[in-house]
């Protein structure tokens, strides 16, 4: 799920591993199923860490694919965690925090 979206929105392959120097999911993947995912750490706990616009944006894009892919649109989301159904309207989708 996590792969394809990467994939999806940077045309990326992502490198599945828990290899990374300061990896918890290398201890963690004995016991169970771990995903780490987020910015790289090129600055990470630098002083002047910081990261790009376009990282985060595409983050945000790609944790959009990935929500819209396992649950649906805004409207099915919040309909599921309502317990009822939600119809869809443009003024919904129009000023939505997916949009933000």
């Amino acid at each position: 799920l996590v792969a394809r979206a990467v994939s999806e929105v940077t045309g990326l392959t992502p490198d599945l591993s828990t290899s990374g120097g300061t990896s918890d999911a290398r201890f963690i993947i004995r016991d169970c199923p771990a995903l780490e995912f987020g910015l790289t750490n090129e600055t990470i706990h630098a002083v002047n860490e910081n990261a790009r616009l376009a990282d985060i944006d595409a983050l945000c894009a790609i944790y959009r694919r990935i929500i819209e892919t396992e649950y649906g649109d805004e409207s099915e989301l919040i309909a599921k965690l309502r317990g009822k159904p939600v119809e869809p309207s443009w003024q919904m989708r129009a000023g939505s925090a997916w949009d933000r």
